[in-house]
């Protein structure tokens, strides 16, 4: 890896004692730094780049003798710090393009709370031929220890006074998906996506006429490495409702999302109650905390 004589390892402890004099504001921005960095190793990707943004945010212009020392560590070991590359973000960009390409022609979208490496497992399936796998893998990951992910996810979601005054409804639908009535799961779960959205415009204080641009509202706080996702979501959203709520974009001529609001309240698709379909409903939810949770930082930010 890299040379480490005697020398050079007295060097290093004399400059990292110094660092460790420091003041004492000085080791608070080094541990806030250090421990929103360790959150990224669990977060999703839209998790770690907020992460990541706050240990930016955090950063404090250091004392000149601990910025001293800092230099003298960067030398002492340069070739140690030229083996580290940052992330590769084109290739990054790219490969969430493509899986957000595939799971929208799949009835999917990607969840801002999956693993990084979801995307590449997403681009495996269908470049192995076993896209197919796509539903039953989906919705294996959040069936795991007792559907753990689906009551932890349940648990966030009221921290939202829509998704707490509906809290019992979540929870009924758990428990009939749990025991794989999926119909009963999905007749829970469903009306409640539009009365969210009624309910966090109404918060807002948007004006009778003005509430249905709610969608738009939403979709311009999301900076621009959310897009493609941004897009693919609020796609499914449309579709889901076939233009009947008014969420400031018109569903895709083409879209291929398999849950139909109308059709599924109004007693016309008889074949609702599956098992990915009710997985699709409670993401949307899941997928909709995300975009208020966000709007509400922006604002609160702006203010």
């Amino acid at each position: 890896m890299f040379d480490s004589t005697e020398e050079s390892r007295r060097q290093l402890q004399k400059y990292l004692d110094t660092i460790e004099k420091s003041t004492t504001e000085s080791q608070k921005y080094l541990h806030t730094v250090v421990r929103n960095l360790q959150q990224m190793q669990s977060a999703g990707v839209f998790g770690q780049i907020r992460a990541l943004y706050r240990a930016l945010d955090s950063i404090a212009l250091p004392s000149q003798e601990i910025a001293k020392a800092v230099t003298h560590v960067q030398d002492a070991y340069a070739r140690l710090l030229r083996q580290i590359k940052l992330p590769d973000f084109e290739a990054w960009a790219r490969a969430e393009r493509e899986a957000t390409k595939i799971l929208s022609e799949r009835g999917w979208w990607p969840h801002p709370e999956w693993p990084v490496a979801v995307v590449y497992q997403v681009i495996r399936l269908k470049r192995e031929g076993r896209i197919r796998q796509l539903d039953r893998t989906i919705c294996a990951s959040y069936e795991a220890n007792r559907a753990r992910p689906m009551r932890q996810a349940i648990r966030r979601w009221v921290s939202l006074p829509e998704f707490r005054a509906r809290r019992r409804i979540l929870e009924d639908g758990l428990w009939a998906y749990r025991r794989k009535k999926y119909g009963l799961a999905v007749t829970h779960w469903l009306p409640q996506i539009e009365g969210i959205l009624r309910g966090f415009a109404e918060r807002q204080g948007f004006a009778q006429g003005s509430w249905k641009q709610i969608g738009r509202n939403i979709r311009a706080q999301q900076p621009d490495y959310a897009m493609s996702f941004t897009q693919a979501f609020f796609d499914a959203l449309a579709s889901l409702y076939h233009d009947s709520l008014p969420i400031g974009r018109r569903a895709p001529k083409r879209a291929r999302f398999p849950v139909q609001r109308d059709s599924i309240l109004h007693g016309v698709d008889l074949r609702f109650g599956r098992r990915a379909h009710a997985m699709r409903v409670f993401l949307m939810l899941g997928t909709l905390h995300f975009f208020i949770s966000s709007y509400e930082r922006a604002e609160t930010g702006a203010a």
